[in-house]
């Protein structure tokens, strides 16, 4: 195990629910009493999370198992579990009054490294001195939950009288793959799917960069909406949703590369390939296609804030005169972004604008931050404030 302290961006594997959802049974053992000593069949481990020689188990997961005697019960203080030849803290709970069946978990305080092949054994008797034999599998850890890199609206034009909705979203994907992504308003998730295969609105097929396009018809009334993207991986788990940098306990190692040429290739490949079909960008005001925070990470002793945002003007890029970070409420944070080759950015000139900044204070565990964006051009003309979905008058 690693020493980095990990609890919490755990999705379905979150072995609290589990918990919550037995507790209505299971009752914390204080002490032990001895059974009948009629009893020769040893206990049993049974309904392991995760299962048996699971693989893409997430590197924060906590183990838990059932393990039963149908005649004494088994010895709470018998229950011996390693992970990798350490012994691992255990709690355990009844499961019926008769103490027949335990529930043991293992929290795991200590994350597991990624992509690694974990050795599980178990070894439990019961009163009456029957040793089971002992439970020994294997399971093996996915690289990390989806990172939601950044997404945006790109060249969306939505009014009373209709438009185009374009929504994508650069999502760093784990060793184990994507399973699913959803579109939420709220918390009600929406019909939405964006692909990365060429089809649906998305320009660029295995890019990396996920996408949808829709057609709206009248009848859409003015405002910003704020939609929220979620990736899960194929194992069920999940990072924090765009638009939302999350806060989490403590530091979590980001296994996924930070922001580079690549990734500037990419975006602005994705813009070029739109404006080649759709032809030259019209109107008067800049537009940011597309804004996240990539490597930031924000937990209770601090962090560190990155942020890219690709913004295009109808006059070219030398009409831009600041894209500014600005707070949930849209007041000003003081952070400035630049394409000028300094402060975190990569490639000087590029319509991809960033910035950084060490957060010295900290912040709450399990919150969601959301910051704005907002270029103005040369002529004092605003871009709408990402990540909202403006639809205009």
């Amino acid at each position: 195990m690693k020493d980095n302290r990990v609890r919490s961006m755990r999705y379905f594997g979150l072995i609290t629910s589990l918990i919550a959802a037995m507790l209505c049974t299971a009752i914390p053992v204080v002490g032990e009493e001895k059974g009948s000593d009629a009893d020769s069949l040893p206990p049993f481990t049974w309904d392991h999370f995760p299962p048996r020689q699971a693989s893409n188990v997430f590197p924060t997961a906590d183990i838990a198992f059932k393990v039963t005697d149908s005649q004494t019960g088994p010895r709470p203080s018998s229950v011996f579990v390693t992970i990798d030849g350490d012994r691992a803290f255990s709690q355990t709970f009844k499961m019926d009054e008769g103490g027949k069946t335990l529930l043991v978990i293992c929290p795991n305080s200590n994350s597991f490294g990624v992509g690694q092949v974990l050795t599980v054994t178990i070894d439990a008797e019961d009163y009456a001195g029957n040793m089971m034999s002992r439970d020994y599998y294997h399971l093996t850890t996915c690289a990390a939950a989806p990172r939601m890199n950044c997404g945006g609206f790109m060249f969306s034009d939505l009014s009373p009288d209709g438009g185009k909705l374009m929504l994508a979203a650069d999502i760093a994907a784990p060793m184990c793959g994507i399973g699913d992504i959803g579109v939420y308003l709220g918390l009600d998730k929406i019909g939405l799917q964006l692909r990365d295969d060429g089809t649906n609105g998305d320009l660029i097929a295995d890019d990396g960069i996920w996408m949808t396009e829709l057609d709206f018809g009248a009848g859409l009334i003015p405002g910003d909406v704020l939609l929220s993207i979620l990736a899960i991986d194929s194992a069920g788990y999940a990072g924090f949703a765009w638009p939302f940098l999350g806060s989490t306990y403590d530091f979590i190692p980001d296994p996924y590369p930070p922001f580079s040429e690549w990734d500037s290739y990419r975006w602005t490949a994705v813009a070029d390939a739109y404006l080649a079909k759709e032809g030259p960008l019209d109107g008067y005001k800049p537009v940011v296609l597309s804004a996240g925070y990539w490597n930031s990470f924000l937990f209770e002793h601090g962090g560190y804030l990155y942020m890219a945002a690709q913004v295009l003007d109808p006059d070219g890029p030398d009409a831009i005169a600041s894209v500014g970070v600005y707070d949930r409420d849209g007041n000003p944070t003081g952070l400035y972004m630049n394409d000028e080759g300094y402060d975190g950015d990569v490639v000087p000139g590029d319509g991809i604008y960033t910035t950084t900044y060490p957060i010295l204070l900290g912040a709450e565990a399990n919150r969601l931050h959301l910051f704005r964006v907002l270029a103005i051009n040369q002529n004092g003309y605003a871009s709408d404030p990402w990540p909202f979905l403006r639809i205009h008058e």
